[in-house]
């Protein structure tokens, strides 16, 4: 009965937070709508402080979650004032800036509610040695991302990164590592990243088609070459796919990996599913 009360007690304690937020996008969409000739003033659209007064109390959350939380926050708070500062200016600002202040929000709602939602289940959804986001959780992220695919027609990616040659390293650590690193470096805040295992590892770009994936690998993949703190000279492989309404996430990822494990002798490539059926895929591994 006390944990339940706690669980409670904590996601009522995000009420105020999403109202307040809610508000403050409304505010600044309305705003861009009708931006009239006496502009906006500043104290009409103030960010809430609601958020940051919570997060010092959470502790218990850990590290990774925190600061994965606070850097979407940053991020949606930039933006919102890059909007707010033209609208004081009597500019209408661009089509881009306000969707990527969308996007933002919409992933900062979507942590928000992960806590709740994690909470509830055994576990963070944290891989505690990387700090990405776990793959037992993975399922039911993907889930989700379909079916905001489906109601909105939101574009995401999957890509799967697999560190070259992984069993051959002498400090696979330090390898898995080095690729956190630079993913957590090369990714937009809003995008989440999964530990899967034995130096493999899945992405879910939010709102980008197979071109915006294809430059997030090419960040990844000279950023690890380039990386001059790793512990031995090492590459990436990826297959990267932009899912479809009515395409099945298991079966995806199933085959997106059948494609990397067709080409383990190789490394530094880059591979996009290309999807067949069933038959054809056996007929072809005769």
């Amino acid at each position: 009965m006390a944990l339940e009360y706690k669980a409670h007690t904590k996601f009522e304690a995000l009420a105020p937070i999403l109202e307040e937020y809610a508000g403050w996008f409304g505010d600044i969409a309305l705003s861009v709508a009708y931006l009239d000739d006496d502009g906006v003033e500043a104290p009409l659209i103030s960010v809430p402080y609601s958020f940051k007064v919570w997060l010092e109390t959470q502790e218990s959350l850990g590290s990774f979650i925190l600061n994965d939380m606070n850097k979407v926050h940053e991020d949606l708070v930039r933006v919102g004032g890059m909007l707010v500062t033209a609208l004081k200016d009597k500019k209408k600002p661009s089509r881009k800036d306000f969707e990527d202040f969308k996007n933002l929000y919409n992933a900062f709602l979507m942590r928000l509610r992960r806590v709740e939602k994690d909470s509830a289940q055994e576990g963070s959804g944290i891989d505690p040695d990387t700090g990405l986001r776990a793959a037992a959780v993975m399922q039911d992220d993907l889930k989700e991302e379909m079916e905001r695919l489906g109601r909105h027609g939101n574009p995401f990616t999957l890509v799967i990164c697999r560190i070259d040659f992984f069993a051959g390293h002498q400090d696979q650590e330090k390898s898995i590592q080095t690729v956190v690193k630079n993913i957590k470096q090369c990714m937009r805040s809003f995008d989440d990243a999964y530990y899967w295992g034995q130096g493999e590892f899945l992405l879910s770009l939010k709102h980008a088609d197979k071109i915006g994936g294809q430059a997030a690998i090419n960040r990844i993949q000279a950023a690890v070459i380039e990386d001059e703190d790793k512990a031995q000279e090492m590459t990436m492989s990826f297959c990267l796919c932009e899912p479809c309404v009515g395409d099945t996430i298991s079966d995806l990822l199933t085959n997106m990996r059948q494609d990397l494990i067709d080409h383990m002798n190789e490394g530094n490539i880059i591979l996009e599913l290309t999807e067949v059926s069933a038959l054809e895929r056996y007929a072809a591994q005769l």
